[in-house]
């Protein structure tokens, strides 16, 4: 078939059919509203869904029939090769539309922040958390777009404080972490370099050598401390209140803040609202008959909170601290 002619094209009117281009199959020119105007079109059957398509390849007569046929000929090497060019073009689109929307380090830390945060109640922890990665990562890596971050660039940011401020530095690691974590779960990025950044840096000092915990009373002294320290012919608070703390394996602040309506004697339960506790989850402590023997003597205070009677409301508990020769002060 002969290529359609400039003078063909420029006399096609409206309500004319397709003109075949002549030179590629399926190219035609399909007319418009306006007389020598029309769309240059390509049919053919998708080589992936294997249904019919028709892609658009411009107006003419802004793109002549020359160009056309060149557009025409590379749509048909693709598919050829079994690519859908239509499918290949919104691929590419897809890609472009995303790179725009890929978020540098410094944003991406910022938004982060601003999700968490108000999970967090402890507002010292809350500036902590970001002003790490501002003080520290956002110089050396918050202006790289964090689907093009390495190994390399977060192992940059974390040199200078590694050894000087180990603490510091494994908390700014996970908080890296916590960020591009996010940013994988969006799709952003299809790895998180923090994984194997361990390996570009050199060993820390141990953990065990740099902190030291509060000591705690070895579980098989406790019934000789018991027998000693808080068997008293009197009875006093303190040492009653520290047995119940023992028994339950409470927490000081739990007890501290204990009421008689967490207490269900009959069923013999300390029930501990959410609210006060750390994790801000209900939590059910069963009671041993020992522990119900305190409750009973101390309830009859006569008091909203268990362990308010006879002490001043200010006051608030130390239980005690021990040495390995001395006795323990328990003191409120």
């Amino acid at each position: 078939m002969a290529v359609i002619t400039d003078a063909k094209a420029r006399n096609m009117k409206p309500d004319d059919g397709l003109l075949p281009h002549g030179g590629v199959t399926g190219l035609a020119l399909e007319p418009s509203s306006t007389k020598g105007h029309g769309k240059w079109i390509l049919r053919y059957t998708s080589p992936v869904t294997q249904k019919r398509r028709k892609a658009g390849l411009g107006g003419y007569p802004d793109v002549g029939i020359a160009e056309a046929g060149k557009k025409g000929v590379l749509f048909r090497e693709q598919l050829t090769e079994g690519i859908d060019p239509l499918e290949l073009k919104a691929e590419a689109a897809q890609v472009a539309a995303k790179a725009a929307v890929i978020p540098l380090f410094k944003d991406a830390a910022e938004t982060v922040y601003a999700e968490l945060k108000p999970g967090w109640k402890n507002v010292k922890h809350q500036a902590q958390w970001i002003n790490t990665l501002r003080e520290y990562a956002a110089p050396i890596i918050g202006e790289i777009p964090i689907d093009q971050l390495e190994p390399r660039h977060i192992a940059d940011a974390l040199r200078p404080i590694w050894l000087s401020k180990p603490e510091t530095a494994s908390r700014l690691k996970q908080r890296i972490n916590t960020v591009l974590a996010w940013g994988w779960a969006h799709g952003y990025c299809k790895s998180n370099p923090v994984d194997v950044v361990g390996h570009l840096l050199p060993q820390q000092p141990s953990k065990a050598v740099r902190v030291e915990h509060q000591p705690a009373m070895p579980w098989r002294i406790i019934p000789e401390f018991w027998k000693t320290h808080l068997v008293v012919e009197d009875y006093d608070v303190s040492r009653a209140l520290l047995k119940f703390l023992i028994l339950t394996a409470a927490r000081s602040g739990e007890v501290r803040g204990m009421t008689w309506g967490e207490v269900d004697f009959e069923q013999r339960v300390w029930t501990i609202p959410p609210e006060r506790m750390k994790a801000k989850f209900q939590h059910r402590v069963p009671l041993s008959r020992t522990a119900i023997e305190i409750l009973k003597k101390q309830r009859a205070f006569d008091t909203g909170l268990v362990c308010s009677g006879q002490l001043k409301p200010d006051r608030k508990l130390s239980f005690f601290s021990a040495t390995a020769g001395g006795s323990p002060s328990l003191n409120w």
